[in-house]
């Protein structure tokens, strides 16, 4: 599976979250790509990035991003999956992981333009509609708060205990507490 770069500005292909000025956001970035957390992902640092599947694909975006696909807006903080001939763009302080992303033989960061090609894994059917409400990061857990590594080891934690709910037919419901809202898990048990 391929990604095709369109535009790149302040973009940077990063080999691992230690590579990166915000290692929280690069791993969080992997791990609701179903990647692990030392895998590789695009920073944007005030940057600009377009770019197309070149087949079926599953990315996602962390951090103060403007997303469009298609045209149209999407939510930072989560994944989605991108049928061939699909453009997207991200704008901001962020970072962009695509399931599967390979950066072999990169030791440091890589400033991406365009006509760069990113190696991906192929996706099929695994990540459908339902499936995707589990690969998000809840609000809570947006901004880390201490450890990066323990952030990231909650965050996989919390991704685990998502796609087991959805995988036992939960629904994914927003509560309203106060002037706050919630995300979360339900399950009707017989």
């Amino acid at each position: 599976m391929t990604v095709r770069i369109l535009t790149a500005r302040n973009a940077y292909l990063s080999p691992s979250p230690t590579h990166s000025a915000r290692k929280y956001m690069h791993a969080a970035a992997t791990i609701i790509s179903a990647n692990s957390p030392f895998s590789p992902a695009i920073e944007l640092v005030n940057g600009h990035i377009a770019f197309e599947a070149v087949t079926k694909a599953f990315f996602a975006v962390t951090g103060d991003a403007m997303v469009e696909i298609n045209g149209r807006k999407a939510e930072p903080w989560r994944s989605y999956t991108l049928l061939p001939g699909t453009r997207v763009v991200v704008d901001g302080n962020s970072y962009v992981s695509f399931h599967g992303l390979k950066a072999e033989g990169v030791s440091g960061k890589v400033p991406l333009a365009p006509g760069f090609i990113l190696s991906c894994a192929t996706v099929n059917g695994e990540f459908t509609a339902k499936r995707l409400l589990a690969f998000k990061v809840p609000v809570t857990m947006r901004i880390p708060r201490g450890d990066w590594l323990d952030m990231i080891r909650r965050l996989q934690r919390h991704v685990a205990l998502a796609r087991e709910a959805v995988e036992r037919g939960a629904e994914l419901v927003k509560v309203r507490v106060g002037s706050r809202e919630f995300e979360i898990w339900v399950q009707e048990l017989a």
